[in-house]
């Protein structure tokens, strides 16, 4: 007799390396606290570029806001080719369903975009966004499609990676001299997990848009030589350097005026039920 899936959970083929082994049981035993259960077709959705009838490249994640409208990453929108089309997949019963994406507005200094599509069936389900700043070392996890697609087979593979919150620091990825608040994560964020909401492990509110990675270091050892013979000057030095996934902080997103919104997002989060306790 098989295992049934819970009622919200859609369990994924892997679901992270760490618990590959694990068995479907096994799975939904840990995840069946209300607030601990992570669902990932009916929340998370690919971007995909399509050529010639074929997906050639899986560029990132979004997450739905409503209204068909969308929040991803930047960046994801913009690597897709103009030779593609930009498709954003909804998972049915019976396979992956393509819909196209018919108005995108970036802001590019902090790496959001805003898009939209015609129509959506059935119904996507939303996650609620806090206005409360994270704290250090807080649980949080990243679902989406990092790694998730190959060409080959044409297989669209769904992800999650789960860590913890490193620091709150100021950014400016594009050196645009816009600052913009980021969360640092102890794991790193591959390709295709862009544009994923960081969520909290415990409360299941959004934190953040994932965008990328980076790294801090420190200069451990250091030397300097001079060549007596003809004067040159050499240095050589040893870093420490540890990466970390980034994520922008809800307050810097906040702030945003959409047109496509037709409103700042906060108050288009609060419009449509998506702030936790409004």
């Amino acid at each position: 007799m098989q295992d049934k899936p819970a009622k919200e959970l859609l369990l994924p083929r892997y679901l992270n390396i760490h618990i590959m082994l694990r068995t479907k049981q096994e799975l939904l035993n840990e995840f069946s606290n209300k607030n601990r259960i992570v669902p990932f077709f009916n929340y998370f959705h690919p971007i995909v570029g399509m050529k010639k009838d074929k997906i050639s490249n899986l560029y990132g994640t979004c997450l739905y806001l409503n209204n068909n409208i969308f929040v991803t990453a930047s960046h994801v929108i913009e690597n897709i080719s103009n030779e593609e089309t930009k498709l954003l997949l909804i998972k049915k019963r019976n396979g992956w369903v393509g819909n196209e994406i018919i108005e995108c507005e970036s802001f590019k200094f902090i790496d959001i975009c805003i898009f939209k599509i015609n129509s959506i069936k059935p119904k996507l389900k939303q996650i609620k966004w806090t206005i409360e700043d994270p704290s250090i070392l807080t649980d949080v996890y990243a679902c989406g499609y990092p790694h998730g697609f190959s060409p080959e087979s044409q297989n669209v593979q769904n992800r999650g990676l789960k860590g913890s919150i490193a620091g709150i620091n100021q950014y400016d990825i594009y050196e645009h001299g816009k600052f913009f608040n980021a969360i640092e994560i102890d794991f790193s964020c591959p390709k295709g997990l862009s544009g994923s909401p960081l969520i909290g492990w415990d409360n299941f509110l959004i934190y953040g848009i994932v965008t990328g990675n980076t790294s801090v270091s420190i200069i451990t050892h250091e030397k300097r030589e001079l060549n007596e013979i003809n004067g040159e000057r050499s240095y050589y030095c040893t870093e420490e350097t540890h990466n970390l996934g980034l994520a922008i902080a809800n307050q810097s997103i906040f702030g945003l005026h959409s047109n496509i919104l037709g409103s700042q997002f906060l108050e288009y989060l609060k419009k449509n039920k998506l702030l936790n306790n409004e």
